[in-house]
């Protein structure tokens, strides 16, 4: 997978994810995918070696991190978090992942120019 395609398929894993609370019963499915999609697209994006997108990989995986966190700690049932905080949670964690990707592919086109 190249980076253009790793960029693709992490905005494809935002769009999973935030999707995945208006889904039903099949929400699960669509936040596995989700996550899939921002790991695959996370994974693609390491294989450069741009200071740049070492940074987005850096601060996207501590989100994946975070976010994979308190994603078991809610369903363990250990901490009940409301409909919209999750919501909002989500939606947190997949702008981050897609910021990191975005600034990672603007960063690497604009050297290539140069």
């Amino acid at each position: 997978m190249d980076r253009k395609t790793g960029g693709k398929s992490c905005l494809i894993g935002f769009v999973l994810l935030v999707a995945s609370h208006w889904t039903g019963s099949f929400a699960w499915i669509a936040r596995l995918l989700g996550y899939i999609g921002i790991a695959n697209g996370t994974a693609a994006l390491q294989q450069d070696g741009n200071v740049w997108m070492h940074r987005a990989n850096v601060y996207s995986t501590i989100a994946v991190g975070v976010f994979a966190v308190l994603e078991i700690v809610s369903l363990t049932g250990l901490v009940q978090v409301g409909r919209q905080i999750d919501l909002l949670l989500s939606c947190v964690f997949a702008l981050v992942c897609a910021a990191c990707t975005l600034m990672g592919l603007f960063t690497r086109k604009k050297e290539e120019h140069q």
